[in-house]
């Protein structure tokens, strides 16, 4: 594991002895601050610095995500009540951060490849895919193919390897050639009903099932998009709150329903690009969470978005909670070995 880097710091005390601190400094948006931890009067070693940084290191990090997320609170405008789940979601995103920071290039590459097969899997069995989580894993990292699946079941989770690969290389903002693109890829070689992949749909025969809403007819689906993004981007200049922001901007999109199919999947990766842009995990949701994401949407339907963006929240943080128990672990750097 790479240690994370602290520093040693001495100040000078009334009594002119001096005092010794583990420092870690943090900074959110062009503002420095730092959390510290008092060691005593007497400069350590080198080896008894060593050991005050495997202990002090998770106590550093949790008071560091406590300041960087009351510098956020502060910073950005947040529109639901909810402060301290927002609050929440800034800890996990500097902790997340720290965690992945801490990993070796070996560590890395395997919690790299859990997060996409954990993710591929839960996008595509919210929609009816019926692979498990197993067979995801290994037609993704081995190409073993599942037995007695469906050739569409089986591309609509292979194609995530080229979609993955496009995301990684992408670096521009959020507009209609990229939801474009990500839908050829997330919907090839799977059979549509009405368009091909990656094309708009031109007709009006769209059923979102247990809702009465009506989605964007076909020729305002173009207009109604780049208002959805130019509205997303003014509320970031804005400082408007990046997760809410993200989870307003999926909803909406859902809302206008682009594609004759494959909306969702489009959409949820859509959204995930957009919390990887401003520093956030990604949003994974599991098998078992597709309900309580429906009925998120749901309640935006109904324009309960307090309960809704709670709901989001909370998927948020239950994806990452192994990882938040395992950061004392992860953070702790390890003795030298001969």
């Amino acid at each position: 594991m790479k240690p994370l880097k602290y520093k040693l710091e001495s100040e000078k005390s009334d009594k002119k002895s001096t005092k010794y601190f583990l420092v870690r400094y943090t900074s959110f948006k062009g503002k420095h601050s730092r959390v510290r931890q008092y060691l005593g009067t007497t400069e350590p070693t080198s080896e008894a610095l060593e050991k005050a940084i495997r202990d002090y290191a998770y106590t550093l990090e949790m008071k560091a995500a406590e300041k960087i997320a009351e510098m956020a609170c502060t910073y950005y405008t947040i529109d639901y009540p909810g402060q301290q789940e927002i609050k929440e979601i800034e800890k996990l995103r500097f902790l997340h951060n720290a965690y992945i920071s801490s990993l070796n290039s070996i560590e890395l590459e395997v919690y790299t490849q859990q997060t996409k097969n954990l993710y591929i899997h839960g996008t595509t069995a919210i929609e009816g895919n019926t692979l498990s989580l197993q067979e995801t894993h290994y037609l993704l990292n081995e190409e073993i193919l599942p037995k007695d699946k469906s050739l569409r079941e089986i591309n609509e989770v292979q194609n995530y390897k080229y979609v993955m690969a496009y995301v990684e290389q992408y670096k521009g903002k959020v507009n209609l050639q990229f939801i474009r693109k990500l839908h050829s890829l997330i919907m090839n070689n799977i059979d549509m009903r009405f368009e091909s992949p990656g094309t708009f749909r031109r007709h009006n025969l769209v059923y979102i099932g247990g809702c009465d809403l009506s989605v964007t007819l076909a020729n305002m689906i173009e207009v109604d998009l780049k208002d959805l993004i130019t509205s997303y981007y003014d509320a970031i200049k804005n400082k408007k709150h990046p997760f809410e922001q993200a989870v307003l901007f999926h909803y909406k999109f859902e809302l206008i329903h682009p594609f004759s199919d494959g909306n969702g999947r489009t959409g949820r990766e859509v959204l995930n690009y957009l919390l990887k842009k401003e520093g956030y995990p990604q949003l994974i949701i599991p098998k078992e969470s597709r309900e309580a994401y429906i009925s998120a949407l749901t309640l935006g339907n109904n324009n309960q978005n307090v309960e809704m963006m709670k709901i989001f929240d909370d998927l948020m943080l239950a994806g990452y909670a192994k990882e938040l128990a395992d950061l004392r672990n992860v953070v702790v750097p390890e003795k030298q070995q001969n």
